[in-house]
């Protein structure tokens, strides 16, 4: 059930995306982030038998710190760019 909300949840991201609303979407995603790094946090200290269990979550917090720059980070102006 999870797997069908979590892509259900991206479909709508997307969604919001290409009707124009990467600002809001930009937000929502910082947002999600930030509950699911509280939420990771919990997980980990209720799992402790299996290391995988300790390897994929971090994995995937790793690659969404990532993308949080990636999205918050400011695009540097070009001299192509300034000319035209």
């Amino acid at each position: 059930m999870a797997e069908i909300f979590g892509l259900l949840c991206i479909c709508v991201l997307g969604l919001l995306v290409r009707r124009g609303y990467a600002w809001g979407v930009k937000y929502l995603f910082l947002l999600s982030t930030i509950f699911g790094l509280i939420l990771i946090m919990l997980i980990l200290s209720n799992q402790t038998q299996n290391p995988i269990v300790f390897i994929v979550p971090i994995a995937q917090t790793v690659i969404q710190a990532w993308a949080m720059i990636l999205l918050f980070r400011v695009p540097k102006i070009t001299e192509s760019k300034l000319v035209e």
